[in-house]
């Protein structure tokens, strides 16, 4: 697994670099001022009961704990279809990506948001949704 931080400010990853993350995502501030306000008061509850902040959360982190193993279970029968495949090389090549690894990451994905969501059939909204991760630090053109 690579992981990787970049403050562009004008500047790209040269594309051989940039094609060895399999997903990306631009992280923009929150522009809702309630939601704001949310983040900080729950840093500042974290910040002055750190146990009580995890006790807290821990119901709501085990929930997602527990979706993400029954992910991992059904990942196996989760199934794409030609007519998806196709949707994915044909959305890679309108994007004139370089070879293949954007084509193979964006099906991986794909079958992981479909198990994630608990289904065992890739729809076309799990593509156009993972394209959205998939494309943007490879595109010359938006993902659609």
């Amino acid at each position: 697994m690579l992981v990787g931080n970049h403050e562009s400010r004008g500047r790209r990853i040269a594309a051989p670099t940039a094609d060895r993350f399999g997903l990306a995502v631009d992280v923009q501030a929150e522009r809702d001022v309630e939601v704001r306000a949310e983040v900080v008061r729950r840093r500042i509850a974290f910040d002055r009961d750190p146990e009580g902040s995890v006790r807290q959360w821990a119901e709501a982190e085990q929930g997602e704990r527990s979706r993400l193993i029954a992910a991992r279970h059904r990942l196996p029968a989760v199934q794409l279809d030609d007519a998806m495949l196709r949707l994915i090389t044909g959305i890679c090549m309108d994007f004139d990506v370089d070879g293949m690894r954007a084509d193979i990451t964006m099906y991986r994905a794909a079958l992981a948001l479909a198990a994630y969501e608990g289904r065992t059939q890739v729809l076309e909204d799990d593509v156009r949704r993972v394209a959205l991760l998939v494309l943007p630090h490879r595109r010359r053109r938006q993902p659609v």
